[in-house]
């Protein structure tokens, strides 16, 4: 050290910098007693669409006693919709889990 810097204490700086984002979704399954399958379900909360990578706000209900289903899958930041399904459960065929499997690449 110089002698004009020796007189002075040495100054560090460190940063260290973070971050993290947090999403909630909450679901509720309403049963009767003695019933397997809930009557009612809610599902509402931030959904990641795995196509873009981007969070998306959904509202889903499945209500068995009116046979009815209901989702809306909105744009967080505008609020305008990107997807609606409105329609009678009996007819909501062929999505999410009720899917068919897929046959093994090379399958005959």
């Amino acid at each position: 050290m110089c002698r004009a810097c020796a007189e002075r204490e040495p100054f560090v700086s460190v940063f260290d910098a973070d971050s993290t984002n947090l999403h909630e979704d909450a679901a509720l399954k309403a049963r009767r007693q003695g019933e397997k399958n809930p009557y009612l379900e809610l599902k509402l909360g931030e959904s990641l669409e795995y196509g873009t990578g981007v969070w998306r706000l959904r509202l889903q209900r499945v209500d068995r006693d009116a046979n009815w289903y209901d989702k809306v899958v909105t744009d967080q930041d505008t609020g305008s919709p990107i997807h609606e399904c409105h329609e009678r459960l009996t007819e909501h065929q062929g999505r999410g889990s009720a899917k068919g499997k897929r046959p093994p690449s090379g399958a005959a």
